[in-house]
């Protein structure tokens, strides 16, 4: 970048009006400018409506050989000072002699910033050329500054020397940061002559606190600021917090970022991460993470015993069942979940004040076993925030120390993949307060829910349609189901793993269960776009997910469970003391399917397979009611409540409470 000059010079006023004018005409002032090489110089001629002619610039370096600039035929010319030059304009009409404007010469100072070098996180060199000769030279040095032209009011460094080319140490720079820097010379006049710009950032480095880790290994992403090919960089790690003399992993490409893959780490075992760049022989540490590793599941005893269905649930009559959301709120997607062995219960839902409203989640408390339920309570409200539009899908879980995990979907305004979250609520006191929320960047996504596995380690599933977002034309075409992981109780969060695609389908609304007796995980999703639905998908406690290809209604990793009566949407999986595996799904029955479909529940094995003896608890649904977004609670060895979102013909709803008893086949 230049620093641009603007010299007028000016014609006499009517100067080609008299044709009898024939002598030539010169207007004899001379001016001198000292400039710096490189400044961007613009000349422009006082040219007005009174004048006419044809105008041609000229130049003349040294002698009074004056040459005509090519294509320089108009009022403004614009050039970069170089060398010592001096320029006019030169004006015909007709016939008459050639008038010229007055002469500028200027005096080019060979000033330069001519690199930037030794460059770290908080430090640089800069080497620039000065011009010695100026006898009127009384300062020069460098100007530093983060906008992207320095000028006078930027930070001035004076160099001391009496040398043309010398060097100015930058330090205590700001790592990651953009610099603009200059030379400069002052002379004794007060005028500031400054040099072209050169701009550089310094170094900085850092981990991305989302760590993909199995039992053995870990993937530390991590960001570096600067010219990543002049430097050395990777992860330190060790069981303690490492030095230069840890253990080390050199990065490789992952978008725009980097990664480590550390290798033959132990089971269960906490690590810290360092990441690290080196230059001029010496480390430059970025800020520690800490991780821990899955635990070795393989040598865990696995419950073999085949079992058959058993039980089957006999559904009190819906008249009796009863509504737990507030009343004077629409309320939809409703979880309820059990704090320890207390009576105390949670009830989570999204909704708002007007029907069919997705605006706010709610929790709602009950302290005599779902008896009585406390006033709702805004977990996630939209009116605190600019930059979501809806707050939507609660869902709930206990860890086995205690605490507790509220998860729910958050899209963006706009509703761009960069706006949408998953948020995640933390309570350290059983529900009576709650940290967060902490933010996960999923893309556009849905329905999160999550299974904490035997040694502590958490897996969120959640849908994804990040891939195929925005959609094309209003069509919304497919989705997948991602997995996160977290071994700190839900602190932090590793990046995401497809487990469940369907080519040209949308699996969605996943909710996985840990099978008793170290059978594995299973999770439940409905799949749109297809006659066929809800799926099951499942991977052995040891083994990692695996995504099916192929034979998608009957592999090993995922089937369909086929004994609905209809198309089985928004699944919901426990599991009963017995080991039996109970799901429900609405079932599709025409027109809208948020106010018309139903539930059905069936019960399967401990594996999560052969489902049988249907049941509807609410029965086959009238026009315009619906029984949607269900969820199951046990909330005894022999007592599974529906919690239903009930539509009504005029556009209300809310969460509803059936009980149902779960008796042996006879």
């Amino acid at each position: 970048m230049r620093n641009t000059r603007r010299i007028f010079r000016g014609l006499v006023i009517g100067l080609f009006l008299f044709a009898s004018i024939s002598k030539a005409q010169e207007i004899g002032d001379t001016a001198r400018y000292v400039v710096a090489k490189g400044e961007d110089i613009r000349f422009s001629l006082a040219w007005t409506a009174a004048n006419h002619g044809f105008i041609q610039w000229q130049v003349v370096a040294g002698d009074d050989n004056w040459t005509d600039i090519p294509l320089a035929v108009t009022k403004n010319l614009r050039v970069t000072a170089d060398t010592n030059t001096g320029y006019r304009a030169k004006v015909t009409s007709g016939s008459c002699d050639p008038v010229y404007s007055g002469i500028t010469f200027l005096h080019v100072l060979d000033i330069e910033t001519l690199k930037i070098d030794s460059l770290t996180d908080t430090r640089a060199v800069v080497f620039c050329r000065a011009d010695t000769t100026a006898v009127t030279l009384i300062e020069k040095g460098v100007l530093i500054d983060t906008k992207a032209v320095p000028d006078s009011n930027s930070l001035c460094i004076s160099d001391l020397t009496q040398q043309t080319t010398f060097s100015i140490e930058l330090e205590n720079l700001v790592p990651g940061k953009k610099y603009y820097v200059r030379v400069y010379e002052k002379l004794l006049s007060g005028k500031l002559l400054m040099g072209n710009v050169l701009d550089f950032t310094t170094y900085k480095i850092g981990a991305i606190n989302r760590i993909n880790v199995t039992d053995s290994t870990a993937a530390v992403n991590y960001w570096l600021i600067g010219d990543t090919a002049s430097v050395t960089h990777g992860i330190f790690y060790n069981t303690e917090m490492p030095d230069t003399n840890s253990l080390t992993q050199p990065g490789i490409p992952e978008g725009k970022n980097w990664k480590s893959i550390l290798s033959h780490l132990k089971a269960g075992t906490s690590y810290y991460a360092v990441p690290y760049f080196r230059k001029y022989n010496t480390y430059h540490l970025g800020v520690s993470i800490h991780f821990t590793t899955y635990s070795d599941y393989s040598k865990e005893v696995i419950d073999t015993t085949a079992m058959k269905v058993a039980h089957k649930i006999s559904w009190k009559p819906y008249a009796t069942a009863k509504k737990i959301s507030q009343p004077g709120f629409y309320a939809d997607y409703g979880r309820v979940k059990r704090v320890g062995h207390s009576d105390t219960l949670l009830l989570v839902y999204h909704g708002g004040p007007n029907n069919q409203d997705w605006l706010n989640v709610y929790m709602r408390k009950s302290f005599d076993d779902g008896v009585t339920w406390q006033d709702q309570k805004i977990m996630a409200d939209i009116t605190q925030y600019s930059t979501y539009w809806r707050f939507c899908n609660p869902e709930l879980i206990q860890l086995a120390n205690g605490w507790i995990l509220l998860a729910y979907t958050a899209n963006g305004k706009p509703e761009t993949n960069e706006n949408c979250y998953i948020h995640i609520l933390t309570s350290k006191d059983r529900g009576e307060t709650w940290e967060g929320p902490a933010l996960i960047q999923t893309g556009r996504s849905w329905e999160p829910s999550m299974v904490q596995l035997p040694h502590g380690e958490v897996e969120m599933f959640y849908s994804s349609e990040a891939d195929w977002w925005p959609a094309t034309d209003g069509v919304y075409t497919e989705q997948e189901i991602h997995m996160i992981h977290s071994t700190d109780n839900g602190q932090t969060w590793s990046f995401p793993q497809t487990v469940a695609y369907y080519p040209g389908k949308r699996d969605g609304m996943p909710v996985p269960l840990l099978l008793q007796g170290n059978r594995g995980v299973v999770f439940a999703i409905e799949t749109v776009n297809t006659n066929h639905s809800p799926y099951l998908v499942k991977r052995d406690l040891a083994g990692p997910w695996i995504l099916a290809t192929s034979s998608f209604e009957n592999g090993p990793y995922r089937w369909l469970v086929g004994n609905f009566s209809g198309h089985g949407g928004a699944p919901y999986l426990v599991q009963l003391p017995s080991g039996e595996t109970v799901l429900s799904a609405h079932i599709y029955k025409g027109g809208d399917w948020h106010q018309n479909n139903y539930m059905q529940v069936l019960i399967g094995d401990n594996n999560a397979k052969n489902f049988t003896n249907l049941s509807t608890p609410w029965g086959v649904l009238p026009v315009n009611e619906s029984a949607v977004d269900n969820s199951l609670f046990l909330k005894d060895s022999t007592t599974i409540i529906a919690i239903s979102c009930r539509n009504f013909p005029n556009g209300s709803g809310g969460i509803y409470w059936l009980e149902g008893t779960i008796v042996p086949v006879e």
